[in-house]
């Protein structure tokens, strides 16, 4: 994704006489990524997101709460309420899908945030949190690979972790 506006979407400003509220459009905080309330199709996304997370089971909710809190204790707050955001919607919309297919397990989360980032987490919230932007960006496509069969995970009692790997086609 570029940082380079043509125009201000709302008021159709060139990037040489921008006014102060285009400037919003032109972030892109290097943890968080993009905000995601600026933009309709942002907006709109996030609201569906919120949509599925409010449609899961009781179960389910109380899992995804669960994370919630657990990366907020380590300071690293994924909630998208709280701020929306890329890398947080790209984390809602993993688990999402994850949890709507029956393959959510929190030791799974821990094992592609480990993956990514190449540490070990003992929450999966604790993991989650630890994303930034581009990576959060990369555990959604992962959870999406799982979902339609294009990653394969491998788990390892002994290490009690799992391994990610691309389906080649």
């Amino acid at each position: 994704m570029s940082d380079k506006v043509e125009e201000c979407w709302y008021c159709k400003h060139s990037p040489n006489e921008l006014a102060h509220h285009c400037i919003t459009f032109v972030v892109n905080d290097p943890i968080e990524g993009r905000a995601y309330d600026q933009l309709p199709e942002d907006i709109l996304a996030v609201n569906y997101i919120k949509t599925q997370i409010q449609s899961l089971d009781h179960e389910r909710r109380n899992e995804y709460a669960t994370m919630l809190i657990d990366a907020q204790s380590v300071k690293r707050n994924i909630n998208l309420s709280a701020n929306k955001s890329h890398r947080r919607y790209e984390i809602a919309r993993g688990i999402i899908l994850l949890m709507q297919d029956g393959q959510f397990d929190r030791d799974l989360v821990k094992g592609i945030c480990s993956h990514i980032t190449k540490e070990t987490y003992q929450k999966a919230g604790e993991a989650l949190g630890h994303l930034n932007a581009k990576q959060a960006e990369l555990f959604a496509q992962i959870c999406y690979g799982i979902t339609v069969d294009q990653v394969t995970i491998q788990y390892i009692p002994e290490q009690n972790t799992f391994r990610v790997q691309e389906v080649r086609q």
